[in-house]
């Protein structure tokens, strides 16, 4: 197997550089999208939302480790949902020490609103890529989180 040169001659080739101007272009795209169909979200607000409509239920720590955001961001967020009214959090009827976010019925009525306008969004600016090149692209980022997670472990 050969190495990959690194670092890159220019700094914008570099994968990290990429997958940050990714993430920025991909949030200020995203509030925008929820600003047009009437929603004023955070795009970190939108993940727990968007997790939580796939995974209903799920503690703090599960959320933060999901969405790779320390657990007082993620208390933060989900203070601001909760104030809007997007989600609860209830303790857990087997174990009263954990506790459980929901969305609520206007946050289910939210998400249900924000698809189909994320799913224009996403067929737009997926336009032109290959699927099988995405697919390679997705295999990638995965396979570097994991050599990332290796590191942190040991």
């Amino acid at each position: 197997m050969r190495n990959i040169p690194y670092p890159p001659e220019k700094i914008e080739d570099g994968i990290g550089f990429l997958a940050n101007q990714l993430s920025f272009a991909l949030r200020q795209n995203a509030a925008r999208e929820c600003e047009a169909v009437g929603y004023r979200a955070t795009p970190e607000g939108l993940g727990i939302m968007f997790l939580l409509s796939r995974q209903d239920g799920l503690t703090q720590s599960q959320i933060s480790e999901f969405l790779a955001k320390d657990k007082a961001a993620i208390t933060r967020l989900l203070n601001a949902l909760e104030k809007e009214g997007l989600v609860n959090r209830n303790h857990d009827k087997e174990d009263r020490r954990v506790v459980r976010s929901h969305l609520t019925s206007k946050g289910k009525k939210a998400i249900e609103e924000i698809l189909p306008a994320f799913q224009s969004f996403f067929t737009e600016i997926f336009d032109g890529v290959d699927p099988d090149e995405f697919d390679i692209a997705r295999k990638v980022l995965r396979q570097i989180i994991t050599n990332l997670k290796k590191r942190e472990d040991g």
